[in-house]
Protein backbone atom coordinates (compact mmCIF):
# COMPACT_ATOMS: atom_id res chain seq x y z
CA UNK A 1 0.00 0.00 0.00
CA UNK A 2 1.14 3.45 -1.23
CA UNK A 3 0.75 5.50 2.37
CA UNK A 4 1.50 8.59 0.92
CA UNK A 5 -1.51 9.00 -1.00
CA UNK A 6 -4.28 8.60 1.88
CA UNK A 7 -7.35 10.29 1.46
CA UNK A 8 -10.79 10.33 2.36
CA UNK A 9 -14.07 12.09 1.50
CA UNK A 10 -17.49 11.54 2.19
CA UNK A 11 -20.51 13.59 2.06
CA UNK A 12 -23.01 15.22 4.58
CA UNK A 13 -22.42 12.98 8.05
CA UNK A 14 -19.53 11.13 6.02
CA UNK A 15 -17.89 14.87 5.30
CA UNK A 16 -18.43 15.85 9.22
CA UNK A 17 -16.25 12.31 9.52
CA UNK A 18 -13.78 12.64 6.57
CA UNK A 19 -13.14 16.69 8.92
CA UNK A 20 -12.50 14.87 11.81
CA UNK A 21 -10.55 11.79 10.81
CA UNK A 22 -8.33 14.58 8.97
CA UNK A 23 -7.85 16.60 11.82
CA UNK A 24 -6.82 13.36 13.92
CA UNK A 25 -5.28 11.24 11.72
CA UNK A 26 -1.81 12.85 10.30
CA UNK A 27 -1.87 9.53 7.68
CA UNK A 28 -4.42 11.25 5.90
CA UNK A 29 -2.76 13.30 3.07
CA UNK A 30 -5.82 14.63 1.59
CA UNK A 31 -9.42 15.20 2.22
CA UNK A 32 -12.54 16.16 0.86
CA UNK A 33 -15.32 16.77 2.64
CA UNK A 34 -18.91 17.03 0.97
CA UNK A 35 -22.31 19.12 1.64
CA UNK A 36 -20.63 19.14 5.77
CA UNK A 37 -18.86 21.90 6.45
CA UNK A 38 -20.42 24.87 7.62
CA UNK A 39 -20.04 27.42 10.44
CA UNK A 40 -23.27 27.43 11.93
CA UNK A 41 -24.57 23.69 11.62
CA UNK A 42 -22.49 21.13 13.28
CA UNK A 43 -24.95 18.12 11.73
CA UNK A 44 -27.15 17.92 14.98
CA UNK A 45 -27.38 14.01 15.34
CA UNK A 46 -25.16 11.97 17.92
CA UNK A 47 -23.75 9.61 15.35
CA UNK A 48 -21.42 12.56 14.17
CA UNK A 49 -21.19 15.10 17.16
CA UNK A 50 -20.06 12.51 19.33
CA UNK A 51 -18.83 13.00 22.89
CA UNK A 52 -19.23 17.45 22.82
CA UNK A 53 -16.86 17.80 20.34
CA UNK A 54 -17.78 21.52 19.77
CA UNK A 55 -17.67 22.25 23.00
CA UNK A 56 -13.87 21.68 23.13
CA UNK A 57 -11.65 24.71 24.07
CA UNK A 58 -14.60 26.83 25.18
CA UNK A 59 -16.46 26.14 21.93
CA UNK A 60 -15.62 25.17 18.10
CA UNK A 61 -17.58 24.58 14.79
CA UNK A 62 -16.61 22.39 11.54
CA UNK A 63 -14.90 25.47 9.86
CA UNK A 64 -11.94 25.24 12.52
CA UNK A 65 -11.75 21.51 12.76
CA UNK A 66 -11.73 21.52 9.09
CA UNK A 67 -8.64 24.07 9.29
CA UNK A 68 -6.46 21.32 11.24
CA UNK A 69 -6.45 19.11 7.94
CA UNK A 70 -3.48 21.90 7.12
CA UNK A 71 -1.29 22.05 5.18
CA UNK A 72 -2.65 18.77 3.64
CA UNK A 73 -4.88 19.43 0.29
CA UNK A 74 -8.25 19.87 1.03
CA UNK A 75 -11.51 20.34 -1.47
CA UNK A 76 -14.54 21.80 -0.14
CA UNK A 77 -17.80 20.98 -2.40
CA UNK A 78 -21.10 23.22 -1.44
CA UNK A 79 -24.00 23.84 -2.99
CA UNK A 80 -26.73 26.27 -2.22
CA UNK A 81 -29.65 24.82 -0.85
CA UNK A 82 -28.30 23.70 2.11
CA UNK A 83 -25.99 24.82 5.43
CA UNK A 84 -22.65 25.04 2.89
CA UNK A 85 -24.40 27.80 0.30
CA UNK A 86 -22.38 30.57 2.57
CA UNK A 87 -18.86 28.62 2.16
CA UNK A 88 -17.53 30.41 -1.04
CA UNK A 89 -17.72 33.95 0.93
CA UNK A 90 -17.50 33.29 4.52
CA UNK A 91 -16.26 29.73 4.98
CA UNK A 92 -13.69 29.65 2.51
CA UNK A 93 -11.92 32.77 3.27
CA UNK A 94 -11.50 31.16 6.98
CA UNK A 95 -9.36 28.24 5.64
CA UNK A 96 -7.32 29.90 2.98
CA UNK A 97 -6.30 32.11 5.89
CA UNK A 98 -5.31 29.66 7.70
CA UNK A 99 -3.48 27.50 4.96
CA UNK A 100 -1.72 30.61 4.35
CA UNK A 101 0.01 30.16 7.93
CA UNK A 102 1.42 26.97 7.02
CA UNK A 103 2.46 28.90 2.89
CA UNK A 104 -0.23 26.02 1.45
CA UNK A 105 -2.98 28.85 0.66
CA UNK A 106 -3.06 27.25 -2.75
CA UNK A 107 -3.55 23.58 -1.61
CA UNK A 108 -7.57 24.26 0.16
CA UNK A 109 -9.66 24.78 -2.46
CA UNK A 110 -13.76 25.44 -2.94
CA UNK A 111 -16.15 23.82 -5.80
CA UNK A 112 -19.51 25.09 -5.15
CA UNK A 113 -22.41 24.23 -6.85
CA UNK A 114 -25.18 27.04 -6.09
CA UNK A 115 -27.87 25.74 -8.23
CA UNK A 116 -27.58 22.01 -6.69
CA UNK A 117 -28.46 20.28 -3.37
CA UNK A 118 -27.89 18.41 -0.86
CA UNK A 119 -26.20 15.19 -2.60
CA UNK A 120 -22.79 13.21 -3.30
CA UNK A 121 -24.19 13.38 -7.28
CA UNK A 122 -22.23 13.03 -10.50
CA UNK A 123 -21.09 16.89 -10.88
CA UNK A 124 -19.62 16.54 -6.97
CA UNK A 125 -18.41 13.10 -7.69
CA UNK A 126 -16.35 14.71 -11.02
CA UNK A 127 -15.03 17.23 -8.89
CA UNK A 128 -13.25 14.94 -6.32
CA UNK A 129 -11.84 13.06 -9.16
CA UNK A 130 -9.97 15.75 -10.34
CA UNK A 131 -8.83 16.89 -7.33
CA UNK A 132 -7.63 13.38 -6.20
CA UNK A 133 -5.86 12.69 -9.27
CA UNK A 134 -4.32 16.41 -9.57
CA UNK A 135 -2.47 15.75 -5.84
CA UNK A 136 -2.00 12.46 -5.94
CA UNK A 137 -0.86 12.05 -9.44
CA UNK A 138 -3.35 9.38 -11.18
CA UNK A 139 -3.83 9.75 -14.83
CA UNK A 140 -7.44 10.14 -15.73
CA UNK A 141 -6.89 9.59 -19.47
CA UNK A 142 -7.71 6.10 -18.68
CA UNK A 143 -11.70 6.29 -17.30
CA UNK A 144 -12.71 9.86 -19.38
CA UNK A 145 -15.06 9.64 -21.76
CA UNK A 146 -14.67 11.23 -25.05
CA UNK A 147 -16.40 14.43 -23.51
CA UNK A 148 -14.03 14.47 -20.82
CA UNK A 149 -16.46 13.35 -18.41
CA UNK A 150 -15.70 10.47 -16.17
CA UNK A 151 -16.79 7.49 -17.05
CA UNK A 152 -18.23 5.65 -14.30
CA UNK A 153 -19.64 2.71 -15.71
CA UNK A 154 -16.82 -0.02 -14.65
CA UNK A 155 -17.60 1.30 -11.16
CA UNK A 156 -18.87 -1.83 -8.90
CA UNK A 157 -21.52 -0.80 -6.36
CA UNK A 158 -21.35 -3.67 -3.30
CA UNK A 159 -25.01 -4.06 -1.47
CA UNK A 160 -25.17 -2.61 1.25
CA UNK A 161 -25.88 -6.12 3.21
CA UNK A 162 -21.97 -6.31 2.11
CA UNK A 163 -21.12 -3.59 4.71
CA UNK A 164 -22.81 -4.67 7.79
CA UNK A 165 -20.04 -5.07 9.50
CA UNK A 166 -21.63 -6.57 12.55
CA UNK A 167 -23.86 -8.71 11.00
CA UNK A 168 -27.13 -8.22 9.29
CA UNK A 169 -29.07 -7.04 11.95
CA UNK A 170 -26.21 -6.12 14.15
CA UNK A 171 -25.66 -9.41 16.05
CA UNK A 172 -22.09 -9.51 15.98
CA UNK A 173 -21.75 -6.34 18.40
CA UNK A 174 -19.36 -6.08 21.16
CA UNK A 175 -21.83 -6.75 23.86
CA UNK A 176 -21.18 -3.28 25.92
CA UNK A 177 -22.11 -1.28 22.06
CA UNK A 178 -24.73 1.07 22.74
CA UNK A 179 -27.80 -0.42 20.42
CA UNK A 180 -30.29 2.20 19.25
CA UNK A 181 -30.98 4.99 18.22
CA UNK A 182 -32.75 5.91 21.16
CA UNK A 183 -29.91 4.75 23.27
CA UNK A 184 -27.43 6.90 21.26
CA UNK A 185 -29.05 10.11 21.80
CA UNK A 186 -29.48 8.88 25.77
CA UNK A 187 -25.87 8.49 26.06
CA UNK A 188 -25.49 11.74 24.06
CA UNK A 189 -27.27 13.52 26.35
CA UNK A 190 -25.30 12.39 29.34
CA UNK A 191 -22.12 13.34 27.89
CA UNK A 192 -22.82 16.77 26.95
CA UNK A 193 -24.76 17.28 30.46
CA UNK A 194 -21.51 15.91 32.54
CA UNK A 195 -19.24 18.16 29.80
CA UNK A 196 -21.22 21.29 31.21
CA UNK A 197 -21.09 20.29 34.56
CA UNK A 198 -17.31 19.91 33.87
CA UNK A 199 -17.21 23.62 32.62
CA UNK A 200 -19.19 24.94 34.80
CA UNK A 201 -17.16 23.50 37.33
CA UNK A 202 -13.47 25.05 35.76
CA UNK A 203 -15.31 28.71 35.64
CA UNK A 204 -15.80 28.90 39.08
Amino acid sequence: MDTSRIGISGGSGGGSHTVLMAAMDPRIKLSAPVVAVSSFFYGGCPCESGRGIHECGGGTDNVELAAMAAPHPQLLISDGHDWTRYMPEHDFPYLQKVYGYFGAKQLVSNVHLPKESHDYGPSKRQALYRFVSKYFHLPLTRIESKRGLIDESFVHIEPKEAMYAFGPHGEDLPSDAIKGYDNLVRVYNQEMAIAKKKAQMTNK
